[in-house]
């Protein structure tokens, strides 16, 4: 049943006083049918709500002689009743989640008005088939996500842009068309599509072509796009000199992959996710592998890399089930943590004439051994026998993500000299508890120890940059040594950290802007007299106690008879190295009471 709203509307429709982002609010009157509430903008409406329960609905193109032209965020969200809505001619605009979770929702005309559909507007909803009208120049990210009961698109020319995630996980979609006028397919558009096993594209486009039901660039030089739902193994032209950024990402039915010699990269993303994949030879003429090309092909077990690839980047083979890896010669650039949660990776080694790395015991370095750059998962143990490492005196800098996911490593022994901790070096090593920090690191990254089990951390003077510290839920207790280091390139120093604290010295600076960019509290660093060392109390004939604090600082122990009349008297003074010191009184027994205090010089 189609129900005519607009002559109601026009009777019940009222002005509020509300504001809402400057904009006044239109109220509908509660019907029986269905309520909308609107907001002006620029002598036009824009509908920001509908709170009926109808399953059709007709949005009125004219209310109070104003057009509606843009359909708000959120406006029939989670309107699980509605199953057919007719979207008026003037509508130019489908906004953020317009119609995000309308499970209901089968059928919609989108109106050759509309311009622009928005972030996630349909995500979720139950439509089967959807015609997109060439009017609409860009389609944002996620815009039909999980609508797996989509079965046709029509893709009108006109369309230029197909946003992130855009089909996303529609599953029943088994065909696409990609108009001339398509211009510009983001990342994961397609992905999860598993019933998809044809990419059509227009004769007249000038940037895209299909062959075989897969895409290509115009010149089919680069492989763009595989559909997700063809089964075994595939075989790409000879024409083919790259392998596109995620063109195969998340092809879960892929088994192998046979390149043409012609390949010289293999773009970021290109194979994420490929779980079937078990048989990979790469090109002899390979030069570059892109950012985490292989990760989460953990089918993969052996790799073998040409000797004519110069770049890897950063998680490239992430996830694999290699167990040893060889770097060439050629290889003169690792972006970072290539390997990273590689949990059967034992060894890297490196050719002995590699101009730019080195392997020490499987371990990988740059040349000169100054830099570690990643650390084999393998190495670092297991749930029953935790590992350890110490890495090797002369080295001045861990990597970005040298540690990265080492989930079983207990101890790490850092060398003096150290100067650098990289983005993420200990990111996720989930059982580290035991790391010393030497005086010498002045720059430590973003994330360096988010997800271990450190609780408290000592931070020398020398540290200068400090990055975000992240998700460190064990953490309680930061000591600065120094004044409050800067951010780095980072917003926030620590994030959801509510249950730490930050203790800094007495006459250090720059601790109120600290705290309130960290978001962390922050409190001084006082002495510390032990009681719980074994050392406390009577010990020889001699009372005594061990003082913790910070190294370099000066401890003076103070000495009273009388708490309600106090003669404070100095009776030793302690200079910290790093270790606790010791303090003994010989002649406590002297006095019937005898009170000690700590204080700095």
């Amino acid at each position: 049943m189609w129900i005519d709203l607009k002559s109601r509307v026009v009777k019940t429709i009222r002005m509020k006083s509300v504001k809402v982002l400057g904009l006044a609010l239109l109220l509908l009157a509660q019907s029986a049918q269905a309520q909308f509430t609107f907001a002006t903008n620029n002598a036009a409406l824009i509908l920001t709500q509908y709170s009926g329960t109808d399953s059709v609905v007709i949005i009125p193109g004219m209310t109070n002689g104003w057009p509606v032209r843009a359909i708000g965020a959120g406006a029939f969200e989670d309107c699980t009743n509605l199953a057919n809505v007719s979207i008026p001619n003037t509508v130019m605009d489908i906004g953020n989640s317009a119609f995000i979770g309308c499970s209901r929702l089968e059928t919609l005309t989108i109106p050759p008005s509309v311009t622009n559909i928005d972030f996630q507007a349909f995500t979720e909803c139950g439509l089967t088939n959807v015609i997109i009208p060439g009017s609409v120049r860009s389609i944002g990210t996620s815009a039909f996500l999980y609508c797996f009961a989509l079965a046709n698109v029509t893709l009108s020319n006109g369309v230029a842009l197909l946003g992130y995630d855009m089909f996303y996980g529609c599953s029943n979609l088994a065909t696409i068309s990609i108009p001339a006028s398509c211009t510009n397919i983001q990342d994961e558009a397609f992905a999860e599509c598993y019933g998809l096993t044809n990419i059509a594209v227009d004769v007249g486009s000038a940037v895209f072509s299909s062959v075989g039901g897969v895409m290509f660039n115009k010149a089919q030089k680069e492989l763009v796009l595989y559909p997700p739902g063809l089964v075994g193994s595939y075989t790409a032209p000879n024409t083919v000199a790259s392998i596109g950024s995620s063109a195969f990402k998340l092809c879960k039915n892929l088994t192998g992959i046979s390149m043409p010699n012609g390949v010289t990269n293999i773009g970021a993303s290109a194979f994420t996710g490929c779980t079937g994949l078990t048989n990979l030879v790469l090109p002899p003429n390979l030069v570059a592998i892109g950012t985490s090309a292989f990760s989460g092909c953990g089918g993969l077990a052996t790799i073998t890399i040409p000797n004519s690839v110069t770049t890897i980047g950063s998680g490239a083979f992430s996830g694999t089930s290699l167990t040893t890896i060889s770097i060439p010669a050629s290889v003169t650039n690792i972006v970072a943590a290539p390997f990273v949660d590689c949990a059967r990776l034992v060894t890297i080694k490196v050719d002995t004439n590699s101009p730019a790395y080195r392997s020490v015991g499987g371990v990988l370095f740059d040349l000169n051994q100054t830099t570690l750059v990643e650390f084999p998962m393998g190495q670092a143990g297991s749930f029953s026998k935790p590992g350890s490492y110490v890495v090797p005196a002369g080295t001045t800098s861990v990597g970005d993500g040298a540690f990265t996911d080492c989930y079983f490593i207990t101890n790490v022994t850092l060398p003096s000299g150290l100067a650098r901790i990289g983005n993420f070096a200990f990111d996720e090593c989930a059982r580290l508890v035991n790391l010393n920090i030497p005086d010498s690191v002045t720059n430590i990254g973003n994330f360096a120890f988010s997800g271990t089990s450190l609780t408290n951390v000592t931070i020398s003077a020398q540290v200068t940059t400090l990055g975000a510290l992240g998700y460190w839920a064990s953490l309680r207790s930061l000591y600065f040594e120094g004044n409050a280091p800067s951010r780095g390139d980072d917003d926030y120093v620590i994030f959801l950290l509510q249950n730490a604290k930050a203790y800094y010295l007495p006459g250090t600076t720059g601790w109120d802007t600290f705290s309130q960019t960290a978001e962390l509290s922050t409190a001084f660093w006082l002495p510390q007299l032990s009681s719980n060392d074994g050392r406390f109390g009577v010990q020889t004939n001699q009372f005594g106690f061990s003082i913790n604090w910070a190294s370099g600082q000066t401890v003076v122990v103070e000495t009273c008879t009388n708490l309600f009349a106090p003669n404070w008297q100095p009776v030793q003074t302690n200079a910290l190295t790093g270790d606790p010191v010791y303090f003994s009184a010989p002649l406590w027994t002297n006095s019937s009471a005898r009170f000690y205090r700590l204080r700095s010089p």
